[in-house]
């Protein structure tokens, strides 16, 4: 997989399993992220998983689609590490987050009925991260 180490990633969604297992390997392998969704304590708790296994990450509670909510969201990547390469989420999310995030990548990942506990959907999602990110 290719070198992320220093990329910035916007996870929406990380207070649900799908996308918060798109977050840890993101971090494992040394890409920032800004971690997204609605429950707060789930979102702080994924932040100290990551922060435990030695990434960066930090959080923002908001609904994308909710009025100002992307922008605050992009606003945090780009106040906590200087910038953002990537947007990753369900469709819905990603679109609601594009138009303020810039020329930043975006990767959708819709986990299909079974698939959420499908460790290949997974490295699948990863691989479209890594390459989407190589293109940049």
């Amino acid at each position: 997989m290719n070198d992320l180490r220093g990329r910035v990633a916007l996870v929406l969604g990380a207070d649900q399993p799908a996308s918060r297992a798109i977050a840890l390997p993101l971090a494992a392998r040394g890409v920032r992220v800004v971690v997204v969704g609605e429950v707060e304590r789930s979102l702080g708790e994924l932040v100290g998983e990551i922060a435990f296994g030695g990434g960066k990450a930090r959080h923002v509670a908001v609904d994308v689609r909710a009025e100002d909510g992307a922008r605050r969201a992009v606003a945090k990547a780009w106040d906590a590490f200087g910038g953002l390469d990537l947007v990753v989420g369900r469709a819905d999310l990603v679109r609601a987050c594009l138009p303020a995030a810039g020329a930043a990548a975006a990767v959708i990942v819709d986990p299909q009925a079974g698939e959420v506990d499908d460790r290949a959907a997974y490295e699948r999602a990863l691989r479209m991260c890594s390459e989407a990110l190589a293109a940049r």
